[in-house]
């Protein structure tokens, strides 16, 4: 009996109003572990699955919206140039203001690939709300193959990505996604990014492609031009911020198969601010707040370090058994853990400086996770729009915003004679 009784002071409720409230958050967050667990064993199953053989020589046209001077654009558009995929390959960088900086970079590279076929199209920003889907519009009609890569321009990948994903492409497949993840950390804001990326929104993609209720990001989406035409065009999705999403599951009402491969694409998030962090994943909970609210509502459960940090705070405020302080520092030591698995699984590493953010990142998102069920203002891209239902843009107004210089590049040449038309092959 003398042993029995320091367990029960070690667990002993805080006093109070709410005694309740210490064990309920102790199980809510139990819950949160493991769900967070589930995602990474489904990421983990995802990435392990067997390539298929299916694209070899597929003529494919990559498609590149491009806009400003993202960080390490060079390197990010060369890595595309230089895959080895064994099918013909057109590339169309695409614009829609002719002193975009980012064409003197695709000069460059037409220099430097002179065997490549490259086009350079400037097209209209107005076509569509959604400032991706009107670079696109451009751009398409300017493709040659039916076989269409949409890829974003701080994507960079190995050597081997187009032909990797292309195996997935079987006759019977209309578009192919992929898990995305960030590298090259170098500050707090890109590794909350990181975090965020190749933790929740992997295990997400990953649990989608499990449940047949594919979660497509457009950061990289192979797609065949008739499946799209089929749906009405990406005119269609002109309208909508989760273009991406919203493209994925219309394929999936139409009876069109979609895939999610187990490559997984890379983007450069260099030396993001918490605050670029916290403007791009407010955007993204904003889409999904007005895309599925009953699926959103249950997102805090995807951040359990919060709900161990609010059982320390209570044993803090209210005190409490030391059991429930040494559960909570376990929970958010567990909650780091999960999230250095992720990065062992999809980055070949444990990632532990990056997994130690863990806390303060799952605090910012669930912090923008309660901001965007009250606020349905959208500032992207130098323009502002009201975000309804399926994520639907309605433009309040425009907000120009100065595109990024790269003050050691060389000046950019007159380029009116190829504003609006394809560049054709370099030479």
């Amino acid at each position: 009996m003398s042993q029995a009784q320091p367990s029960v002071e070690w667990f002993e409720l805080p006093a109070g109003p709410w005694p309740w409230l210490l064990p309920l958050l102790v199980g809510t967050g139990t819950v949160a572990l493991l769900l967070r667990v589930g995602l990474w064993w489904l990421s983990l199953r995802l990435v392990a699955r067997a390539p298929r053989a299916c694209g070899r020589g597929l003529a494919i046209t990559v498609l590149k919206p491009l806009r400003g001077l993202d960080e390490g654009l060079e390197h990010n558009l060369a890595s595309l140039l230089l895959q080895d995929h064994d099918g013909p390959l057109q590339f169309v960088f695409g614009v829609t203001t002719a002193d975009d900086p980012a064409l003197a970079v695709v000069r460059r590279l037409q220099q430097r690939f002179p065997a490549r076929e490259i086009a350079v199209v400037v097209g209209r920003g107005d076509a569509a709300h959604n400032p991706k889907v009107a670079n696109l519009l451009g751009m398409l009609p300017h493709a040659r193959h039916d076989v269409l890569l949409i890829s974003d321009s701080n994507v960079c990948v190995a050597a081997d990505y187009l032909r990797r994903i292309a195996d997935d492409l079987a006759p019977e497949v209309a578009l192919v996604a992929n898990p995305v993840i960030g590298l090259r950390a170098q500050t707090l804001g890109a590794a909350c990014e990181n975090l965020q990326l190749g933790g929740v929104i992997t295990g997400a993609v990953a649990a989608g492609a499990w449940l047949g209720h594919p979660c497509v990001i457009g950061k990289s989406m192979l797609v065949r031009r008739h499946a799209l035409a089929t749906l009405g065009g990406l005119q269609r999705f002109g309208d909508v911020l989760a273009e991406d999403y919203a493209i994925g599951q219309a394929m999936v009402r139409a009876r069109l198969r979609v895939v999610t491969s187990p490559y997984v694409v890379a983007t450069h998030v260099g030396a993001w601010t918490v605050g670029r962090f916290a403007a791009r994943h407010l955007r993204w909970c904003q889409m999904r707040r007005w895309i599925a609210p009953w699926a959103y509502l249950g997102e805090p459960l995807l951040l359990p370090s919060c709900w161990w940090l609010a059982v320390a705070w209570l044993c803090l405020g209210a005190g409490g058994g030391a059991g429930w302080s040494m559960l909570a520092v376990a929970g958010v030591l567990a909650a780091c853990g999960v999230e250095a698995a992720c990065g062992r699984v999809l980055r070949g590493g444990w990632q532990l400086r990056e997994a130690a953010v863990t806390p303060y990142k799952d605090a910012i998102m669930l912090g923008l996770w309660a901001l965007a069920w009250v606020r349905r203002d959208v500032a992207w891209r130098g323009h502002h729009y009201r975000i309804g239902p399926g994520s639907v843009l309605t433009p309040v107004g425009a907000r120009p915003v100065p595109l990024p210089c790269d003050r050691a590049s060389e000046p950019l040449a007159p380029l009116s004679a190829a504003a609006g038309s394809i560049g054709g092959a370099a030479r």
